[in-house]
């Protein structure tokens, strides 16, 4: 299993307890509640349940509320990633590393591209021209089928329409779908959480926005996040 990233950060384990507003959780440990950062903005609800594991890493308190940054949560016997501060080191390293099938030998030579009201994540240049990604972290996965967005994204929607615009200027454009478990196969877009984001994944493909999902996984005993499998993506809903 290919090291996409390693975690040089001590994780220290706790018990979730309840989540007090969008980026605010309390966590619980050794009998006493710690507040801690979240990064990731979607509502998890099949994750952060009541006394389910987090691993979370400290960091330096100034100018924060909490000096504890979730990183982990288990569910279902895995651990999965609820930090999207690393998913954009995470996609570069896929692609640096060959692991994206459907762009090898393309090199990241850019992060965080304007694009109208958005920024797209990756700029990369292969022997095909120019390609915009985005990268969506995806934490939802059901009956083994991986769901984009797990609550209603207006963004989410906008990057799509945003990039398929790109396609008249010339770029190649794609949306990099970060499975965070390894417990998946296959992918598609939330329709009953988000109908709009999913006409919006519907037009956006059929004007030439490629779709691109893989999973991930986290070894804790190495305390490394490891690229997992290729998840084919259906356009069905």
């Amino acid at each position: 299993m290919t090291t996409l990233l390693r975690i040089e950060d001590e994780l220290l384990l706790f018990e979730f307890e309840e989540r007090l507003n969008r980026f605010l959780v309390k966590l619980r440990s050794g009998g006493q509640s710690s507040l801690a950062h979240l990064r990731d903005p979607g509502r998890l609800k099949e994750i952060l349940v009541p006394r389910a594991k987090v691993l979370a890493k400290r960091v330096a308190r100034k100018g924060r509320k909490t000096s504890l940054e979730v990183m982990f949560v288990e569910n279902g016997g895995v651990w999965v990633l609820v930090n999207s501060g690393l998913h954009n080191e995470i996609a570069a390293a896929m692609f640096e590393k060959g692991l994206v099938e459907e762009y090898r030998g393309y090199s990241v030579v850019r992060r965080e591209f304007k694009l109208g009201k958005s920024r797209i994540d990756l700029v990369l240049e292969g022997r095909g021209g120019t390609l915009l990604v985005e990268v969506k972290g995806c934490t939802l996965v059901l009956n083994g089928v991986g769901l984009f967005p797990d609550a209603p994204t207006s963004r989410g929607a906008r990057h799509l329409l945003e990039l398929a615009r790109t396609l008249e200027r010339g770029f190649m454009s794609a949306v990099l779908f970060l499975i965070a478990r390894p417990d998946v196969k296959s992918f598609t877009a939330n329709k009953r959480v988000d109908p709009v984001f999913y006409e919006a994944f519907l037009r956006a493909h059929a004007k030439g926005v490629r779709y691109l999902a893989y999973s991930i996984g986290f070894d804790r005993d190495e305390s490394r996040i490891y690229f997992s499998h290729r998840v084919p993506v259906l356009l069905g809903g």
